[in-house]
């Protein structure tokens, strides 16, 4: 009902909690329903749902959570719309990224999302969706990425997306930026954060080991 009639904010986080729930029931094989409603209801949001683009980002989101290959084509659509949003482009290529692997024309719409430097927003947004898709050729892409970047915020996100991308390669550089003493000391530490991103293979980081008795 909060997706439908709520208002805008709330139809949004409404449109991820459903996703969150209809994944668990995926999960446990149960509630097929359930699913294809979500499905359905997300799908609808994004292609010729009322309210602004904002609103729109969050069913791109929500599709992603929920993982629907059917949104592939249209989330394409929404990433190679120079004119449309860009938080909307951003949200649709990390829902890409998120189930991307499906299709061959992801990759290149992502790339091609990232070269087109236009706004620190959307170019982060871009990294990350490229981090969580894969694949050899993007570790050279966010390096390159985060050597041009114009900012600490910048550098920040694309530093994370390396460490989410799990690619070995990304070890020395990242060892280089944490201790870089010409950066934040926050800086630094989210390149400590990405170093476990990346080196940790447990979903429970293993250093929260040394926090127990």
């Amino acid at each position: 009902q909060a997706v439908e009639k709520g208002p805008s904010t709330e139809r949004g986080f409404a449109a991820v909690a459903l996703a969150l729930a209809a994944r668990g029931a995926k999960d446990a094989g149960t509630a097929l329903p359930l699913q294809a409603r979500v499905k359905a209801k997300l799908l609808a949001g994004l292609e010729r749902g009322r309210g602004d683009d904002l609103l729109k980002a969050s069913y791109a989101a929500a599709l992603g959570v929920l993982d629907v290959p059917e949104s592939i084509d249209l989330l394409l659509d929404v990433v190679g719309d120079r004119h449309a949003n860009p938080v909307l482009r951003g949200h649709a290529a990390v829902a890409l990224g998120q189930m991307g692997h499906r299709a061959k024309d992801v990759r290149p719409a992502l790339l091609a999302l990232l070269a087109e430097k236009r706004g620190v927003t959307l170019r982060v947004r871009a990294a990350m969706a490229l981090a969580l898709l894969g694949g050899r050729d993007v570790r050279d892409q966010l390096l390159g990425e985060l050597n041009g970047a114009s900012s600490e915020y910048h550098r920040a996100h694309v530093v994370i997306a390396l460490g989410r991308l799990g690619d070995l390669g990304a070890v020395q550089p990242l060892l280089e930026y944490a201790t870089n003493e010409s950066y934040s000391e926050l800086a630094r530490a989210l390149g400590v954060v990405a170093l476990g991103l990346l080196t940790d293979p447990e979903v429970r980081p293993s250093i929260l080991r040394l926090t127990q008795d």
